[in-house]
């Protein structure tokens, strides 16, 4: 069974797995809110954005609304453990002002860091509070829900503290990069002119590739056609223009790439199970 290319983002979600036997998703998929990953164990590969990684244990991933990854198992397809919290910003407005949800939000873009030990206990003790928070609220003490959330603000805020006090942090991505295919440029060309016409046979240019090779490979890194990816991704640039400007659908699908206002709308359905009109209007 395929991936679903969006996984809406309730309001506050919280898992942990120790799985003994590999696992990969089938394709990329995107949320409409912020997804914290955590490795503990073992090792996972990760597609993200347009670039492949592999995590290790106290690799941290924070992942921002409408990008798309999808976490892989590796070749020897290990044991392994993680957290993970996906969550909207939403659920620091009962407590907090905008500009206070803004003043850590906007400081943390997508990005894989590397935790020391300390940092990793740090990291651990607010996950170990949230679940607390979280079984509270499941057992019926209503208080349990807000203090969930406030533990993901302090989570974030925590980590916000932690990249300025030691930016080198950030260096685990370019040490991790384990991109190996000439597909992976195709995808950083797409994700910059998405909204330019693309061509498959500029593509397979670009990779120097033949045409059977080129959606071979592309379709074994990302799960999908060439012409399905694109035109998920361009349902993804659309989804975040709907929710935040007051844009008219024939200009959102303009800068999205669209060839017209009904061909966005088919896709957005597609990918969304609604129109764009009907997304606005909920």
């Amino acid at each position: 069974m395929k991936t679903p290319m969006f996984q809406a983002t309730d309001v506050l979600e919280y898992s942990y797995v120790h799985n003994t036997k590999g696992h990969s998703m089938t394709r990329p998929h995107y949320h409409d809110g912020y997804e914290i990953y955590l490795m503990t164990e073992g090792m996972r590969e990760i597609f993200f954005q347009h670039d492949k990684y592999l995590l290790k244990p106290r690799s941290l991933c924070i992942i921002s609304p409408h990008i798309f990854h999808a976490a892989q198992k590796t070749k020897d397809e290990k044991p392994y453990s993680r957290h993970l919290i996906n969550f909207s910003s939403k659920i620091f407005n009962s407590f907090l002002r905008q500009q206070e949800i803004e003043s850590v939000m906007n400081e943390i873009s997508s990005c894989i860091m590397g935790l020391n030990e300390n940092q990793m206990e740090i990291i651990l003790t607010h996950i170990k509070n949230l679940n607390e928070y979280i079984d509270m609220n499941k057992r019926g003490i209503t208080r349990g829900r807000k203090l969930a959330y406030m533990e993901v603000y302090r989570l974030m805020d925590r980590i916000v503290r932690m990249l300025d006090n030691a930016p080198e942090m950030l260096s685990l991505a370019d040490l991790s990069k384990i991109s190996d295919s000439e597909i992976y440029d195709v995808l950083m060309y797409i994700d910059l002119h998405y909204m330019e016409n693309i061509s498959p046979n500029d593509m397979m240019k670009l990779a120097h590739m033949s045409k059977s090779n080129f959606y071979r490979s592309f379709r074994y890194i990302t799960g999908d056609s060439f012409s399905h990816y694109l035109n998920r991704l361009r349902a993804a640039k659309a989804h975040e223009l709907l929710s935040h400007s007051g844009l008219p659908l024939h200009e959102i699908a303009k800068r999205t790439g669209f060839s017209s206002t009904a061909h966005m709308t088919r896709i957005f359905k597609e990918v969304h199970g609604v129109s764009p009109s009907e997304y606005r209007r909920t």
